[in-house]
């Protein structure tokens, strides 16, 4: 007996499927969620000791401090952010381990510490609160508006997932090195310790989600036609330019550094009349209703930045236009275009960009008139324009 090919898609089948496909998913999401709690779970006391570093970094320099000055009542000592690079000052690493060891001396009561907010306050005023790179001789100048005899400095880097650590401790008068010490800390750990004191953003978002706003400008230059409905005088009908106002959104993926695939998606907001007609007849007004245009774009960009903030996008790819025609008058249906895409993104936080683009679509399809009243046969009276300017807004993970 042969299978029936109507009965081949059954509900059953439908159902099988698709507990295949959820079985796959719940699977895909237990194995990343073990992963996950692999990599973020619990070390063993012994070997998760950031805390007991932090302590014998303190220690390592009280201990060489009071060995080659022989006192036991040292000066005031101010603690200043530890130099990195820029991407770890943005993450303010050097801060965090500053103000995890300020903690550490002021509980052991073994200097006497300047208070945070004052020396806050003389970094601001010498400019070098948001430096990420502070030179013994600003140190020096800052630690004499102190008042403080001692200054503790050094550096941090990251390297192979360990945070590795020199700090000393300086003469502010004499500007000699009275202790040295050294220590690595795991990433992870650290990040988890320091977390309150930290600004932790991704070395490189991936993933952006956005929302758009693009206007174009269609001069919609076409030829009048004549109409005739019944009832009324035939009418002239001229194609008239005309705006498009859409919004919209879209995602953005990284897949290389400097490559990015990008998607949209945008609907029509305001109502768009395309032709005008002769006082002596009635034709009947040919509109764009809101949400009659969709335009799906998607493109392969690649990326450059430049200055400090800014990165230029320059992109190629397709182009879909759906136009649905029950209001308008106008068979446009579907089609695809090629597509280029520049602009210009400005980045005010390393999450957040702001951006101003030009699309140019090679948009040939023209929409003709459906009215069955007009002479001649059919005539062309839609045409979008083949460039648009696009504002966005995007948010970066």
């Amino acid at each position: 007996m042969q299978d029936d090919p109507d009965r081949k898609c059954t509900p059953k089948r439908h159902s099988a499927f698709f507990n295949r496909i959820a079985r796959a998913i719940i699977s895909a999401a237990l194995l990343i969620s073990s992963c996950y709690s692999g990599l973020y779970a619990e070390e063993p006391a012994g070997n998760s000791s950031i805390s007991d570093k932090l302590d014998l970094l303190a220690s390592q320099l009280t201990t060489a401090y009071r060995a080659k000055s022989g006192t036991k009542a040292p000066g005031p000592l101010a603690i200043f952010p530890l130099n990195s690079d820029s991407a770890l000052s943005r993450e303010h690493v050097g801060f965090a381990i500053s103000e995890l060891l300020t903690n550490r001396f002021v509980s052991q009561a073994k200097f006497t510490v300047v208070e945070r907010t004052q020396l806050n306050r003389v970094l601001a005023e010498q400019k070098l609160q948001k430096s990420g790179a502070i030179d013994p001789a600003s140190a020096a100048q800052a630690g004499k508006l102190l008042g403080a005899r001692l200054l503790l400095l050094g550096s941090v880097e990251k390297l192979s997932g360990r945070y590795q650590v020199n700090v000393r401790i300086v003469d502010a008068q004499t500007d000699e090195v009275m202790a040295v010490a050294y220590q690595q800390f795991d990433s992870n750990l650290f990040e988890r310790e320091a977390q309150p004191y930290l600004n932790l953003v991704p070395e490189r978002q991936a993933i952006g989600l956005y929302l758009l706003y693009n206007y174009r400008s269609n001069q919609n230059s076409l030829s009048s036609y004549q109409s005739s409905v019944s009832g009324f005088p035939t009418s002239t009908i001229t194609p008239q330019s005309f705006e498009t106002h859409m919004i919209g959104g879209g995602v953005r993926y990284f897949f290389f550094p400097q490559w990015m695939a990008d998607a949209s998606l945008a609907t029509l907001t305001k109502s768009a009349t395309f032709t005008s007609g002769n006082e002596g007849g009635l034709p009947p007004a040919k509109q764009l209703q809101s949400g009659e245009l969709i335009v799906f774009r998607g493109t392969v960009n690649w990326v450059r930045p430049f200055l400090d903030r800014f990165r230029s996008i320059l992109g190629a790819g397709a182009a879909l236009y759906r136009v649905n025609s029950l209001n308008t008058n106008a068979d446009f249906g579907t089609t695809v275009a090629p597509t280029l895409k520049a602009g210009i993104e400005y980045k005010p936080q390393a999450r957040v960009g702001l951006g101003i683009f030009a699309n140019y679509d090679f948009i040939s399809k023209k929409g003709s008139d459906s009215n069955p009243g007009q002479i001649g046969g059919n005539h062309d009276v839609l045409q979008f324009g083949a460039f648009s300017l696009e504002p966005t807004i995007a948010v970066y993970f």
